[in-house]
C-alpha cells in the first residue's frame, strides 16, 4: 500500500554558480547566449519555488537579466518552461539513445537502459517534479509539448528494441508498434507521477526501473499467441 504523500518542501536558494550547473547537466556546455542564460533562471526558479511558484522575477533574478530581454526571447513564464522542458526532453533522449550497453541476456540490457534512463529523467527532482507533475496545468499548448516529447522517447525506445532483437535473433521476439512503444513510456510516466506526488522522486530509479525493463520485455520478447 502506497505511504501517505508527504508535504513537499521547498529547496533552499542556489547560487549562479549552482543554477549554471543544471544546465551544464541538461545540456552538457555552460549557457552561451541570453536565451540559454534565460532557460537557465527558469531552472533555478523551479529548483527554489517549484514551478508553480515560480515567476517571471524569479527567472530573471536568476538569469541576472533585464524583463525586457526576457520578452524579447519569451512571451510569458510558461513560454519560458516549455522551451526548457524541450531542451530536457532532448538531453533524456540523448541519454536513452546510449543507455543500452550489448549483453549476453537480452533482459540485462533492458534493465540496465531503463535505469540509465530513469537516472537522467529524475538527476534534478525539483524539474522531474515539473515536468511529470505540474506542467499539466499550464494548458492544451503544454500537453502537446509534453506528448511530443514522450513520443520522442517512444520512438527511441522502439529503436532500442529493433536494435536488441537483431543481436539477439535466437530469441523468439516481435516488433513494438508506435502505439505500444508510446503506451510503455506514458504508462511509466505515470508510475513516476506516483512517486513524485508522494515526495519519493529518490525511490523511481530503483522501484521502477526493474518494472519498466518487464514490461517492455514481456511486450517484445514473449512470442506472439
Amino acid at each position: 500500500m502506497p505511504s501517505a504523500r508527504r508535504e513537499h518542501r521547498q529547496s533552499p536558494a542556489i547560487s549562479a554558480d549552482d543554477a549554471a550547473g543544471l544546465w551544464t547537466l541538461l545540456t552538457g556546455a555552460p549557457p552561451a547566449t541570453a536565451r540559454e542564460r534565460l532557460l537557465v533562471g527558469m531552472a533555478a526558479a523551479i529548483q527554489e519555488r517549484g514551478l508553480a511558484g515560480s515567476t517571471v522575477a524569479d527567472v530573471v533574478r536568476h538569469a541576472r537579466a533585464s524583463r525586457r530581454t526576457f520578452y524579447e526571447h519569451f512571451r510569458d513564464r510558461d513560454e519560458c518552461y516549455l522551451a526548457l522542458y524541450e531542451v530536457s526532453v532532448d538531453r533524456l533522449v540523448w541519454l536513452f539513445e546510449n543507455s543500452l550497453t550489448p549483453r549476453d541476456d537480452w533482459f540485462a540490457e533492458i534493465a540496465g537502459a531503463s535505469e540509465v534512463y530513469l537516472t537522467g529523467l529524475t538527476a534534478v527532482p525539483a524539474l522531474a517534479r515539473a515536468g511529470i507533475a505540474e506542467m499539466t496545468s499550464l494548458g492544451p499548448r503544454a500537453l502537446e509539448v509534453r506528448h511530443a516529447g514522450l513520443q520522442r522517447l517512444a520512438d527511441v525506445l522502439i529503436t532500442l528494441h529493433d536494435e536488441a532483437r537483431q543481436r539477439h535473433a535466437d530469441v523468439p521476439s516481435r516488433e513494438i508498434s508506435p502505439e505500444q512503444g508510446l503506451a510503455l513510456m506514458a504508462g511509466l510516466h505515470e508510475l513516476v507521477l506516483v512517486r513524485v506526488q508522494e515526495d519519493r522522486i529518490e525511490d523511481v530509479v530503483t522501484e521502477l526501473a526493474p518494472v519498466s525493463a518487464r514490461m517492455t520485455y514481456l511486450l517484445g520478447v514473449v512470442s506472439p499467441d
